[in-house]
């Protein structure tokens, strides 16, 4: 399991205020946001793409479930949100998330 209480980068200042926390279930990653009552989570599945011209697999993560509405909630109650945001707070979901899961996976899973 791996526990992140930080953020990743500069530029994802929204998820600063979440514990993040990755579990492994299978070819699953799920990744899993709290901060008091507010919860979310992201589930990434290891996906096996067989080369076209060569005989090479290429693994690659597909982000399969993201339900971060509580966290995209408490986010908007914090600093209200535009239309204009909600663009920009989804990606950088999808972005944290992911570098979350590469992370866990760099440390031996």
């Amino acid at each position: 399991m791996y526990q992140n209480r930080t953020s990743l980068s500069k530029n994802q200042k929204s998820l600063n205020n979440f514990t993040t926390e990755v579990v492994k279930e299978g070819d699953k990653y799920i990744v899993n946001y709290s901060y008091e009552q507010y919860t979310g989570v992201c589930e990434y599945n290891h996906i096996n793409f067989p080369g076209q011209r060569k005989p090479m697999n290429q693994r690659v993560l597909l982000l399969t479930e993201c339900e971060m509405g509580d966290i995209i909630e408490k986010i908007n109650i914090d600093s209200p949100l535009s239309s204009e945001d909600l663009t920009g707070i989804t990606m950088e979901i999808r972005e944290h998330s992911l570098q979350c899961v590469e992370d866990f996976i760099s440390m031996g899973d």
